[in-house]
């Protein structure tokens, strides 16, 4: 293992001493840094968690994202393959995900206030004018801004065209997302 890390190692120097060339046609390609010993021939998924985990904990604590005193081969971005890198965003997320999620649960059990908005606030309402749909949509989307830390995208939605009568059981929604993709794909 001392000799798996001394190469890491050394392969980081290389790294940085490439990445120091302006020109690109100085530079080695990232591609060449990829190792398949590690990419390959490793589970990675334990170092991939507490890579995400450290990780987020530096992000949250606005500290400058550092290697850790253990070795972790996740924490040399340029060792990876597209596919590994992809793998290490998906747990960093779903743990960022986790924590937001135990925290807003934690919050609203404590906060009668907010759990008072929640309760009320179970759906995210939009209404749409018919004639500029696709317009309507977007600018209606945009605008809407976060309520005590909660997204209000993230609730199911209710359509409303504007100046139509209608509940929307679901049929509304359906006709909308038709009309919007239509209205893309033309």
């Amino acid at each position: 293992m001392e000799l798996f890390i001394d190469t890491i190692n050394v392969l980081d120097v290389l790294h940085w001493v490439n990445a120091s060339f302006k020109e690109k046609h100085e530079q080695v390609d990232k591609k060449e840094f990829f190792n398949d010993a590690v990419n390959k021939n490793l589970d990675l998924r334990p170092q991939m968690m507490e890579w995400a985990n450290r990780t987020k904990v530096q992000i949250r604590n606005k500290v400058p994202i550092t290697h850790s005193n253990n070795f972790n081969p996740c924490s040399f971005a340029w060792l990876m393959t597209p596919h590994n890198k992809t793998l290490m965003l998906q747990r960093y997320n779903m743990n960022d995900w986790q924590f937001n999620v135990d925290f807003f649960i934690l919050r609203a059990f404590w906060d009668p206030q907010l759990r008072q908005r929640l309760s009320s606030a179970q759906k995210f309402q939009l209404e749409i004018s018919r004639d500029n749909i696709l317009d309507d949509s977007l600018q209606k989307v945009v605008q809407v801004k976060t309520i005590d830390g909660y997204d209000p995208l993230k609730l199911p939605i209710v359509i409303r065209f504007a100046g139509e009568p209608g509940i929307d059981e679901g049929g509304v929604r359906k006709e909308y997302f038709s009309l919007v993709t239509k209205e893309l794909l033309s």
